[in-house]
């Protein structure tokens, strides 16, 4: 049986770390300020959720309510829907969507090492003090509702596997109805796949679009909005001469952006955002297919949008 060691942090921070043969194959931690341990330990298990291989999984947690919470969501039964149970039906509901979902929860000792070393990440997790609640507001995209769409992206890279998968999602904000898309590649590395999910991303768009992007890599953003026109005016060279790395998918994005009118907003990684976990899971799910020796690509329409969007300032 598979085991998922959780932990939530009554400072806002959260962990988790999923063992299968006696191994961790998928671990994180993430915080928000001001959050209870509660909806920590439901954030771990959001982020977790993606992860999760078919068959029966062990969740060992040191929560009485999230193990009563997550056994009558396993079981279909109504719950009191706060904003943490809520977001935390979603993300069990899209699992049992693509896959068998089977979570069996369990008391585990603070001593048992396992839970000690998550705890810590927990703890460590969580933001300093006077920290925002909430991720960076949506920028000002121009209102041209017909349009306009925001698309968060993620990539991601286990060079130890040598695997790297991204993941994209599109939402047309004025209907909700949302476009996932993900992917991945051996013998790759992070800066590729962050790049590849913008792409991806705006490719997808079938005509010029007002866009918001909502990225976790600096690295992209600093490409587009910094480097990228004058590393072009210069023959794909840098100020010192030395070529631009990654130069075939840095002109991909260039040219991918001269279709669309964008915002970028940056978002912490890994910080309990609804759509920056989304896609880190679909970054994720691809890496794991490669790993199966499968197909890494999908995609996925919903009506609506699956995640809680963010509020605009």
């Amino acid at each position: 049986m598979k085991r998922l060691v959780l932990a939530g942090s009554g400072k806002g921070g959260w962990a988790f770390a999923l063992h299968v043969g006696g191994k961790v194959v998928a671990e994180g931690s993430g915080g928000r300020a001001g959050a209870s341990s509660w909806a920590m330990m439901c954030e771990a298990l959001i982020a977790a959720v993606p992860k999760l291989p078919p068959g029966q999984t062990l969740v060992l947690a040191r929560n009485d309510a999230f193990h009563a919470l997550v056994h009558r969501i396993v079981a279909g039964d109504k719950v009191k829907k706060s904003e943490a149970s809520r977001r935390l039906i979603e993300a069990l509901e899209q699992k049992r969507d693509t896959s068998t979902l089977d979570l069996v929860c369990s008391d585990i000792e603070k001593s048992e090492p396992d839970y000690k070393t998550v705890k810590e990440a927990a703890m460590a997790a969580a933001p300093p003090p006077g920290t925002e609640k909430e991720a960076a507001p949506l920028g000002e995209v121009p209102k041209l509702a017909d349009t306009q769409v925001w698309i968060w992206t993620d990539g991601g890279c286990r060079q130890a596997a040598g695997v790297g998968g991204w993941g994209t999602m599109i939402v047309h904000a004025a209907s909700g109805a949302t476009l996932e898309l993900w992917g991945g590649t051996r013998e790759t590395t992070n800066n590729r796949m962050e790049m590849m999910a913008v792409i991806q991303g705006l490719d997808a768009l079938q005509r010029p679009t007002h866009v918001e992007l909502r990225v976790d890599s600096t690295y992209v953003r600093n490409v587009a909005t910094k480097w990228a026109h004058a590393w072009k005016q210069n023959g794909w060279r840098k100020r010192d001469g030395e070529p631009v790395k990654n130069q075939d998918l840095v002109a991909e994005l260039d040219r991918a952006l001269t279709r669309h009118k964008v915002v970028w907003t940056w978002v912490k990684g890994h910080a309990g955002e609804p759509g920056n976990t989304r896609v880190d899971g679909l970054c994720g799910r691809a890496m794991e297919a490669l790993l199966r020796g499968e197909d890494p690509a999908g995609t996925e329409r919903h009506k609506a949008c699956p995640v809680v969007l963010p509020s605009k300032a």
